[in-house]
């Protein structure tokens, strides 16, 4: 691929930890010139990170990548209207930014999280410049939307329906991070399936590397310890989690330690239910830790726990910890459906139960514990065999910069009618 000049957008950059800071300076690193468009760090903490604000750091220089900072609200604690404010400013005050940096860029790349607000900026890019746009779906909306808040208004369902399908519907190009979500995105909008990439997503280096650290080893060398990283959040059904926490500890488990290594706005719930029911030697929250300190914590992981609400979008998601999971070389216990369930199956790398049954996930959590050290072993490897043989970083950056050098084709688009729960039905 030719070095060309590329225009990144995202809300979320680093020192946030996002993998799109890892695609970004890869991309650098391949010769390609890139710029940043993104917001005053604030995730997942609500309030600026130390030593930014609007008048420090706007501009920065990451490994090469060119990092120009919006003007963007904080999240807050997580009160629904500092939240909406924080979705709403980024792409508003991005618009300048878009504007201000005009140049003569080949492509325009979308790094799409939660809210889809954040690709407006493109579109404009794309009115102004002229220019191909690319979008990485990492959370599909409305969906994502809905799969964690009941929203009971036909009216917002409406609004956020028309938003989505509108911003969807400008880009050139998709990349998906399943291919269940590849299959809807051209089934919506009657995409050609040439124009959609499936692009899995891999894990930083750092998740291949051990590291012990001798305090952690101590502290937890005579427990089984299930190691849950990442967000808290309402997705990741922490009432499932603690529920088999529960029945285990009531089953006389008491060695099996569920080892919480993250933040969320579902922390304090769960931290709370977890006092309430008076199971807090099996169940510790240590925090959100930084991302070079996890070798360290994986490194005392007998097993790694991922687990999911049960909804529709969740079915044909892969969770992007599937990914790091799979090349730290540790067993997966997971509670979850669709296709990260069938890649954990696949790659014989641990148990696997239907989301939200915390009596199998109990269950599995028991049998697990009861491995030898060689098939606990076995399981691992064929973890980190199967990442390196589907989700190695260097062959899915070949594909990622092969397909930005697409042109684009005219789409024909089909007319899209959801239903009041806000899914599709189809036109024929």
């Amino acid at each position: 691929m030719a070095k060309e000049k590329i225009l990144v957008v995202c809300q979320h950059f680093w020192p946030e930890e996002f993998r799109i800071n890892d695609i970004c300076s890869s991309l650098v690193e391949m010769g390609h010139k890139v710029d940043v468009i993104c917001g005053i760090p604030n995730y997942p903490f609500g309030k600026y990170f130390e030593g930014y604000s609007l008048l420090k750091k706007r501009k920065e220089n990451f490994y090469g990548v060119n990092v120009h900072r919006s003007f963007v609200i904080p999240r807050g604690s997580g009160n629904p209207i500092h939240v909406l404010l924080n979705y709403v400013s980024f792409p508003f005050f991005s618009l300048y930014h878009v504007w201000k940096l005009r140049k003569d860029y080949d492509k325009v790349l979308v790094y799409q999280l939660t809210p889809v607000f954040m690709a407006i900026p493109a579109i404009f890019a794309k009115k102004i410049l002229n220019k191909t746009i690319f979008i990485y779906i990492q959370d599909l909306w409305p969906e994502s939307l809905y799969s964690v808040f009941n929203f009971k208004s036909k009216l917002y369902k409406k609004v956020f329906n028309k938003i989505s399908d509108y911003i969807y519907k400008q880009f050139d190009f998709y990349f998906t991070t399943s291919k269940g979500i590849k299959e809807k995105i051209e089934k919506t909008y009657g995409i050609d399936n040439s124009n959609v990439l499936y692009l899995p997503n891999w894990a930083e280096k750092i998740y291949e590397e051990k590291r012990e650290n001798r305090v952690l080893k101590q502290k937890y060398q005579n427990t089984f310890n299930i190691i849950f990283a990442g967000n808290i959040g309402p997705a990741q059904s922490f009432e499932t989690i603690i529920n088999a926490a529960k029945i285990c500890l009531d089953q006389g488990y008491t060695h099996i330690k569920w080892i919480i290594v993250g933040d969320g706005m579902t922390r304090k719930w769960a931290e709370d239910k977890v006092a309430e029911l008076g199971i807090q030697e099996v169940i510790i929250f240590l925090g959100r830790k930084p991302l070079t300190s996890m070798p360290e914590y994986y490194d005392v992981a007998d097993a790694l726990l991922v687990s999911l609400v049960k909804s529709d979008l969740f079915g044909i998601t892969i969770p992007s910890k599937i990914q790091s999971y799979l090349a730290s070389g540790k067993p997966i216990i997971a509670s979850l459906d669709g296709e990260g369930a069938n890649i954990i199956r696949e790659s014989e790398s641990g148990y696997v139960c239907e989301s939200e049954n915390a009596s199998l996930l109990a269950d599995n959590a028991i049998q697990m514990s009861a491995l030898s050290s060689e098939r606990l072993k076995l399981m691992g490897n064929n973890a980190r065999d199967y990442y390196l043989e589907n989700f190695e970083k260097n062959k899915l950056l070949a594909h990622l910069t092969n397909f930005l050098h697409k042109e684009p084709r005219r789409i024909q688009k089909i007319p899209i009618n959801r239903n009041e729960k806000g899914s599709i039905e189809e036109n024929f």
